[in-house]
């Protein structure tokens, strides 16, 4: 079963105000059709976000797909509580344990694909642990940024530290790419 990571900001008005996103519903609904096209399950933390919205509009082109949360298990004052609201989005939910810093970590490591649809604090910490995973665990992971949704491309200093990144304008791009498939 082939699946990808959504990543990006919890407040979706980021990718209008910081990309070139004119439209969002109209953004999701492509972003959920090529998800659907090409992967099997999607995997996302359950929070209102752009990646929440895609899962959605992913289930309701096809329902057979599935879309698995991953949550931090119990955290200081419990703060996870405010994802039960949209386990509903979800087919599975599966509990990192750790807390928020190893959640951001896990969740990069579990699948070859990961796709950023804009930045936020929390994506920097997941796209960053991503050089760990794939220097010292030997991860082959493909991290794909669409420059739509972003104000500018991540530090040169950074960029070196990741393996596989490519940056697309839209998602008929990414299936011109090699390292796609």
């Amino acid at each position: 079963m082939k699946s990808c990571i959504i990543l990006g900001p919890s407040k979706v008005q980021k990718i209008k105000k910081f990309g070139g996103i004119k439209n969002i519903d109209e953004y999701i609904r492509e972003a959920a059709k090529f998800f659907a096209k090409h992967f099997d399950s999607i995997l996302i933390i359950p929070d209102d976000g752009i990646f929440l919205r895609v899962a959605r509009e992913y289930k309701r082109i096809d329902k057979n797909k599935k879309v698995i949360g991953y949550i931090p298990g119990k955290t200081k004052n419990d703060k996870a509580k405010k994802l039960d609201r949209y386990y509903k989005y979800c087919d599975e939910i599966r509990d990192i344990g750790g807390g928020w810093f190893n959640l951001n970590t896990e969740l990069t490591r579990q699948s070859d694909y990961v796709f950023c649809l804009g930045f936020s604090a929390g994506v920097f910490i997941e796209l960053c642990s991503i050089k760990y995973n794939q220097k010292y665990i030997g991860l082959n992971t493909k991290i794909f940024i669409d420059q739509r949704c972003i104000s500018q491309k991540l530090p040169k200093e950074v960029e070196v530290d990741l393996k596989n990144l490519k940056y697309f304008k839209n998602f008929d791009d990414i299936e011109k790419l090699k390292s796609f498939i």
